[in-house]
């Protein structure tokens, strides 16, 4: 059957019945202009072999609607050609079951430029292999407004692959509970310049576990104002041999409750250096204990 023949207002008269026992070389006839046509009913009515034989002209030209109404098996049955012919509004008439059916194979075939289109709840509910199979390319495009959008348990499983991918300017919009909910052993691993893409409020609510798993290298990173927000518990879990590694100039610029907070070890663990760094403020603060771990 040579679909191209029949007339725009044939096809939505087209029986169910009559689609699904079509080939896929009969569905290949059909035009644009008429697949868009079809109604959600029709759409049910194609098999998984004809939603794969679809071309990715045909597949484009589905309205998001039409997209919507895909069941599980039939988003199942969508090829990595087809995904990465997906537009930016069919990605948002996805349902949130269709986009937690999508295989990472599928998601990895999207175009970076189609997951900025994607809506909070959608991704709320991608797994966490399915995060963790995106490309660096395309994680980068994840919007300011998207980012807060992403589940604390969802970020806790992050690979370490996933953490490097994420550009400084991402990490400032992330809250602070999602912010604590990266594992320390992610959080080691990212470069300076996303370190500094943290905001000093969102160094505040570090847990002493993921300060305390950062590298010598990431502390001597840190900006004064980032060295300033960090609590007593924080301050006391930096290892002595890090705090030991610290610029004079980082030194110098703890405020006098911070001093005081400091362990004896901690204290005693002080260079040289970074001793004659400290103010005459620093030294007022310190408590007989820490004088004399010097």
């Amino acid at each position: 059957m040579n679909f191209s023949v029949f007339s725009t207002t044939a096809i939505p008269q087209l029986d169910t019945d009559v689609i699904a026992i079509r080939t896929t070389a009969d569905i290949a006839t059909l035009t644009t202009a008429q697949i868009a046509l079809f109604s959600t009913t029709q759409m049910g009515a194609l098999n998984t072999l004809h939603v794969n034989s679809l071309a990715t002209t045909l597949f484009a030209a589905l309205t998001s609607g039409q997209i919507a109404s895909l069941t599980n098996d039939q988003i199942d049955a969508l090829s990595t050609r087809q995904l990465g012919a997906l537009t930016s509004s069919q990605a948002r008439g996805l349902r949130t079951t269709q986009v937690a059916e999508l295989s990472t194979a599928q998601l990895v075939a999207l175009r970076s430029a189609i997951l900025p289109a994607l809506t909070s709840a959608q991704l709320k509910v991608l797994s966490t292999d399915q995060l963790n199979s995106l490309k660096s390319s395309q994680l980068q495009t994840l919007s300011s407004s998207q980012l807060p959008g992403l589940t604390t348990g969802q970020i806790s499983f992050f690979s370490t692959a996933t953490v490097r991918a994420f550009a400084s300017g991402q990490l400032g919009a992330f809250l602070t509970a999602q912010v604590r909910a990266f594992g320390s052993d992610n959080l080691a691993v990212m470069s300076t310049s996303q370190l500094a893409g943290f905001t000093s409020g969102q160094f505040s609510f570090l847990t002493s576990n993921q300060v305390q798993g950062l590298t010598s290298y990431q502390l001597r990173s840190f900006s004064t104002a980032h060295l300033a927000a960090l609590g007593t518990a924080q301050l006391q879990a930096i290892e002595t041999s890090d705090l030991a590694a610290l610029l004079t100039a980082q030194i110098s610029a703890l405020t006098t409750a911070q001093v005081a907070a400091l362990t004896d070890q901690q204290s005693g663990a002080l260079t040289t250096s970074q001793l004659r760094s400290l103010e005459t403020r620093q030294i007022r603060a310190l408590a007989t204990a820490q004088l004399d771990s010097f």
